[in-house]
């Protein structure tokens, strides 16, 4: 085989590690916030906390159940990557402010 035929074999397989990881981390991010903000803004009212396991199920289980935005272009996704891998640490710095505000 030619260097030229195995590489871009190698980049596929890569690319599609990556994409599983960057899934991976978008979960686990979005389960950590579930996590922080129900400790915060709900445990208050006597429920029990969640641990992160259970923030990953409830940020999978909410993402099944609402509209999904499908990107197009190769721009339109990396802005849409770049989004919801914000977009769950902004929400647990706007939820730390209020839990300070409490």
């Amino acid at each position: 085989m030619l260097v030229g035929e195995i590489l871009p074999k190698l980049n596929r397989r890569y690319m599609k590690m990556l994409f599983l990881l960057m899934i991976l981390w978008q979960f686990v991010t979005a389960g950590v916030a579930v996590k922080l903000l129900w400790g915060w803004f709900i445990t208050p009212f006597g429920l029990p906390a969640l641990s992160v396991a259970h923030g990953v199920g409830i940020a999978i289980l909410a993402s099944f159940c609402t509209i999904q935005y499908i990107p197009r272009t190769d721009e339109e996704q990396r802005k849409a990557f770049l989004f919801e891998t914000l977009l769950p640490l902004l929400a647990i710095a706007c939820g730390f402010i209020a839990h300070l505000l409490m």
